[in-house]
């Protein structure tokens, strides 16, 4: 074992030890770890104050979590689970929100899927149709359109910026 012998040597006559994480790393992902732990609660009290830790803090880790709460039939839940996914700024997130969008019931639950589609959607042409779409709706109420003027000026392209100076 003369190569043992010699490495323990060269490492200073003692093992390594492996790098300890900073402690604020490790905070960190225990707060993600609870995070996403409470996602999955029944207490939407709980739900919500998760993702609204989770739209302030940004982790991309969160993103599949999040999708998944599209789905459920709570509002708010739905609500908060797209301003996190705007905050995210993740393009797959798009064909998600044009989903729950659909099937939205309340217009501050569209509101808020619509802004989140501002902050994913930019180069997804089914986005800015979808928003175009929703402009040109008469019936749409003041805080949809609202969302939507929104929505298009965060896509920062040239013809959705052209649709707000059209109808302003």
């Amino acid at each position: 074992m003369v190569w043992t012998a010699a490495l323990v040597g060269a490492l200073g006559g003692g093992a390594v030890a492996a790098p300890r994480p900073k402690i604020e790393e490790t905070t960190q992902l225990k707060a993600l770890s609870a995070s996403i732990d409470a996602l999955k609660s029944d207490d939407l009290t709980l739900r919500n104050m998760a993702l609204q830790a989770l739209q302030k803090s940004r982790p991309k880790e969160a993103l599949p979590h999040v999708l998944l709460l599209l789905r459920v039939s709570d509002a708010d839940v739905r609500g908060y689970a797209a301003a996190v996914l705007g905050a995210l700024g993740d393009p797959t997130a798009a064909e998600y929100l044009l989903t729950a969008a659909r099937t939205a019931r309340f217009t501050w639950e569209l509101a808020d899927e619509i802004k989140a589609l501002g902050r994913v959607g930019k180069g997804n042409p089914k986005v800015l149709t979808a928003l175009r779409a929703t402009l040109d709706d008469t019936r749409s109420p003041e805080v949809v359109r609202a969302a939507t003027f929104d929505a298009l000026g965060r896509l920062e392209e040239a013809d959705a910026l052209q649709d707000v100076v059209d109808l302003v």
